[in-house]
């Protein structure tokens, strides 16, 4: 029986699929900027009508005090606000390519990872698990992650406590199926290590489990606790060296006899 064969995108109207590029390549683009910009003309008209002259010291701290709490007022409310309002928890699992529910998940993307960022890092501080749970994650305690970006679906996250995440690592709760997109709560355990590079995508991992540098899980492909994974698609470290079928690529693959090229 022939399988389905994808004809692209759900039929929608001429509106939604204008509103959907006009959307996201001009006002995600240039009206995020020039509210940026907005909040800084009014942090530099501030500080003037506040200190027209600066005679001492302490005025100059003051000032950047004022550009500081403009760029926090600013983030709290296109970030955290307007991000929760746009994408929470209840958006819907399944959403057409031309949705408006796609439209309002990459503008909250946009102000939230491009824009509207943290006037200050807190990758690997005790602040980020405060700031991802602003954003609608459940954090446990004693998070501790070296990236910025490391949730790119926060209201669909849960992590638990003493989850460690390296450079670059991530944990994604979305993908894009059949053109549409599609969520999911995910959970982190207890005790996770997620090294440098390497993606949580699509799947629970449980308690103990870790998932080596550059590897990749798959959607359903959960991580079993205390198992150590590698690869792309991720696979049991001990499924790879017995050489289990279906092991993605893997660096225990550069343990074995390279091919010898004949000329």
């Amino acid at each position: 029986m022939p399988g389905k064969v994808n004809q692209g995108p759900e039929p929608a109207s001429c509106l939604a699929r204008f509103w959907h590029h006009f959307s996201t390549s001009i006002l995600d683009v240039f009206l995020y900027r020039g509210v940026q910009g907005s909040v800084t003309a009014c942090a530099m008209l501030t500080s003037r009508l506040l200190f027209p002259m600066i005679t001492a010291t302490w005025e100059i701290f003051a000032l950047l005090l004022v550009y500081i709490a403009f760029a926090l007022v600013s983030w709290y409310l296109f970030s955290v606000v307007l991000g929760n309002l746009l994408f929470h928890g209840s958006t819907p699992h399944s959403n057409a390519y031309y949705s408006t529910t796609v439209t309002r998940w990459f503008t909250a993307l946009t102000a939230q990872q491009r824009v509207f960022k943290l006037p200050f890092q807190t990758a690997g501080t005790s602040w980020q698990a405060p700031v991802l749970r602003l954003l609608g994650a459940r954090v446990g305690k004693r998070f501790f992650c070296m990236n910025e970006l490391v949730l790119v679906d926060a209201p669909f996250t849960e992590i638990g406590d003493d989850v460690t995440v390296d450079y670059d690592g991530q944990v994604r709760c979305h993908s894009f199926e059949d053109f549409r997109l599609k969520f999911t709560h995910y959970s982190v355990g207890n005790r996770v290590t997620i090294m440098s590079g390497a993606s949580v995508a699509m799947c629970h991992a449980g308690d103990g489990a870790v998932l080596r540098p550059g590897s990749l899980s798959w959607k359903g492909s959960n991580l079993e606790p205390g198992t150590v994974y590698e690869g792309a698609p991720a696979a049991a470290v001990d499924d790879l060296e017995r050489g289990v079928a279906g092991a993605g690529p893997t660096l225990l693959q550069g343990k074995a006899k390279l091919p010898v090229v004949k000329k």
